[in-house]
């Protein structure tokens, strides 16, 4: 893949232009990277607090009782967003989904271990055991490589 690079100082707005004989995974990720807006940090309310969360330190996203919550080192917050929502602005290169109510960091995963019957489960750095459900597992399968 050739690459090139244009700085030019008059340019009101940058422009990305991708030449391909076709279109593949690879051209999709790149184009992804340049329309996405990349979400760095979200908002989480607990009692009377709003923090401010770097995604970096968000452990995973859940579902309970009709609310979704995100899970750091330092607590469990509320946040605003639905699930689908979440699924569309968290960077893919950090976060997926897993079943219909966990989007976990990729980074925070300790091990995927094999439960019974025949089901796969993420354990996180923190202990928490997180099923993937079979709907999401092609998806986990492409986040880590496998």
């Amino acid at each position: 893949m050739k690459f090139t690079l244009t700085i030019d100082s008059h340019c009101s707005e940058s422009e990305v232009c991708i030449r391909a004989a076709a279109l593949d995974d690879r051209i999709r990720a790149i184009e992804a990277i340049a329309r996405s807006d990349q979400l760095s940090t979200i908002a989480g309310y607990q009692a009377e607090k709003i923090r401010i969360i770097d995604l970096n330190d968000a452990s995973r996203f859940f579902t309970r009782d009709k609310k979704v919550y995100v899970s750091t080192n330092e607590g469990i917050w509320l946040v605003h967003q639905r699930m689908f929502e979440l699924e569309e602005m968290l960077p893919s290169s950090l976060f997926v989904r897993i079943s219909q109510s966990d989007i976990v960091n990729i980074r925070e995963m300790k091990h995927v271990e094999v439960g019974f019957p025949h089901s796969l489960i993420v354990v996180m750095k923190n202990g928490v055991r997180c099923p993937i459900s079979r709907r999401y597992l092609s998806a986990v399968k492409r986040a880590l490589g496998l």
